[in-house]
């Protein structure tokens, strides 16, 4: 990945191959970033989490309100 002026890449994480994950930051990393940073986590554990719908599980309602 290629960095802007004054950016830097904080941490990188590789999983499978073709998954990568980097955190790139500029200035200091303070408590209001990290509490961004957890932030945004939550939302993608929540995300991951959530059950998928499929057609059948919404009762064929194309809304999905059932």
């Amino acid at each position: 990945m290629t960095t802007m002026e004054g950016e830097r890449v904080a941490f990188t994480e590789e999983g499978r191959p073709g998954q990568c994950l980097e955190l790139v930051a500029s200035g200091d990393v303070d408590d209001t970033m990290l509490e961004a940073l957890e932030d945004y986590v939550k939302r993608q554990r929540k995300r991951l989490t959530r059950p998928t719908r499929t057609e059948d599980d919404a009762g064929g309602s194309e809304t999905g309100n059932g």
